[in-house]
């Protein structure tokens, strides 16, 4: 294997793989299984802390108690209303014509014109003459309605006009709760009764003329004015119902106001007046009666609300409170970075610079690093694999000689070979100098196998020495079948070495099969294991901006 560095580079994703299935996929995983919370940073200051509960406090007292129990926060509106107005006016005046004339007016000459779309004007004074279709006498004869209106001197108003009664009858309807009212819910016998009056009578629909100029104009020198020269007047009635209590609790609130200006601060068109005539023929020449009327004009407007109660609504108001709760942290925020005396030790734990750049190379360097450390350990197991072949090959080789002495002589003396090796004197064992040398692997030391020349050079000729035969069989012969017992055999005579019964190459070679066995099965494991490791994927850089 080289021993260079390996050579990575790092690109941006292109459109197309950004948009690929794999990259979409990866994103649904992060979106589905990944969870971001900010950081909270605690600050230990009394005073930044009594300020944030402060403005926590006024919050919730804002939220609670204007938003949640004045305004109805809990309850899903409807301002959209339908109504429909009727208006009748009752009462009988007078006005003094002539010395010794008096008209009686009622409602059909004081209601000009008989009917409006949500107003009522009522006469209160007028200037009438009667004209006739001819040439009108003069410095210049001009044909048209003689005599002319004479407007410069202005009668007084009509008398009992103060008393005259409004009878208003208004229907609505709600058509998101499908609620129907009417402003007439008492019986026959209170409405003939009642008048509608601000402390005792607030649900009377029938009103007086001089109880609505008292509420509108306090001042009775302007009240005698607007009868004379005529004024404007609104009245609202408006539905307030809360639709969680019973439906009877649902009535109208009836409020007036004066459109027009005061006669004292208006200099020019004071009030509210208009002209109309009435015509007739008498004997072939056209007649009629013009009429100049000064009066008050009453517009009505009708307006309505609606609750009723809704989780959503509910729901949907509470998290705006909440999130209104995030302005104290806000406030108190810029008071610690601006203007806090220790404001750059808080910025400090607040913030966090990020340089996409320096994580690039973080990562690349981490990621050469992680590769070199693999490399050097694959270079280290393939010099330990190649270490433990050499030993085997030595000890095969060693071994080798001794194995073709003894099946010669197997094969020459077959059935003497026991009397033989018991009654001759000790046989010298010959191993090769590869031998004797320590073999290390793993921390484990061979023991040395040459022990000839201590045999060889021991004096005692007297001592009796019992051989006894060893046989290296390997683990792998255990699992072969029963019926191989001649492949068995020969294999064993091969592997069958004779020494000495106090020699300690019988104890060197039971050290020499085990270190056999756990060379095997660790030369497996190693190539399992680099195997497994030339399988493993390349490492996926991955770089979120």
């Amino acid at each position: 294997m080289s021993g260079e560095a390996p050579v990575i580079t790092v690109q941006c994703l292109s459109l197309r793989e950004y948009f690929s299935a794999s990259n979409m996929k990866s994103i649904f995983r992060s979106f589905v299984y990944e969870y971001e919370t900010p950081k909270i940073v605690t600050i230990h200051s009394i005073s930044i802390a009594l300020m944030c509960r402060l403005i926590q406090v006024l919050i919730l007292i804002y939220g609670i108690a204007y938003l949640m129990i004045h305004k109805k926060g809990y309850q899903e509106t409807n301002t959209s209303i339908i109504s429909s107005i009727t208006l009748k006016v009752k009462g009988i005046g007078y006005n003094q014509t002539g010395p010794n004339e008096t008209l009686v007016i009622d409602g059909a000459d004081y209601i000009v014109p008989p009917q409006e779309n949500n107003a009522l004007f009522l006469m209160t004074n007028f200037i009438r003459t009667d004209q006739k279709h001819r040439r009108c006498a003069g410095r210049c004869e001009l044909e048209g309605w003689c005599p002319v209106e004479n407007d410069r001197d202005i009668p007084n108003p009509i008398r009992d006009a103060l008393n005259f009664t409004i009878f208003v009858k208004n229907f609505i309807e709600f058509p998101r709760f499908k609620v129907i009212r009417k402003n007439i819910q008492q019986n026959a016998s209170y409405l003939k009764k009642c008048n509608y009056d601000q402390a005792n009578h607030k649900i009377c629909p029938i009103f007086r003329v001089s109880t609505i100029l008292d509420i509108v104009e306090p001042d009775p020198v302007e009240q005698m004015n607007m009868l004379k020269y005529g004024g404007v007047i609104r009245v609202k009635i408006d539905w307030k119902c809360n639709l969680d209590k019973l439906l009877e609790h649902c009535l109208p609130e009836y409020t007036f106001g004066r459109l027009d200006g005061p006669y004292k601060e208006e200099t020019f068109s004071q009030g509210f007046n208009f002209r109309f005539a009435s015509h007739w023929k008498h004997q072939g020449q056209s007649f009629r009666t013009l009429t100049k009327a000064f009066g008050l004009r009453f517009i009505i407007s009708v307006s309505g609300h609606a609750g009723r109660f809704d989780v959503i609504t509910l729901s949907l108001n509470i998290g705006s409170l909440i999130g209104i709760l995030g302005l104290a942290t806000f406030i108190c925020d810029i008071v610690a970075l601006y203007v806090h005396r220790q404001s750059d030790v808080y910025r400090q734990q607040k913030f966090q610079d990020v340089d996409l750049n320096l994580l690039r190379l973080e990562t690349l360097n981490s990621l050469t690093e992680g590769m070199i450390n693999e490399v050097a350990k694959r270079k280290q197991q393939a010099l330990l694999v190649g270490h433990v072949v050499e030993n085997n090959d030595a000890i095969s080789i060693t071994d080798s000689p001794h194995k073709e002495k003894f099946r010669r002589n197997k094969e020459q003396r077959p059935h003497d070979l026991h009397d033989q090796l018991t009654t001759s004197s000790p046989s010298v064992v010959h191993r090769t100098p590869a031998v004797s040398s320590e073999l290390l692997c793993n921390d484990y030391h061979q023991r040395p196998m040459a022990f000839a020349n201590s045999l060889t050079n021991s004096p005692s000729p007297s001592s009796v020495k019992h051989r006894r035969s060893i046989t290296t069989r390997s683990p792998q012969l255990t699992s072969l079948p029963k019926g191989n017992h001649e492949q068995i055999d020969m294999i064993d005579s091969i592997n069958t070495d004779f020494t000495d019964e106090d020699s300690p190459i019988v104890s060197g070679h039971k050290q020499l099969n085990e270190f056999r066995s756990n060379l095997n099965i660790k030369s497996s494991s190693l190539t399992t294991t680099g195997q497994e490791n030339l399988k493993r994927p390349p490492p996926k850089l991955e770089t979120f901006l």
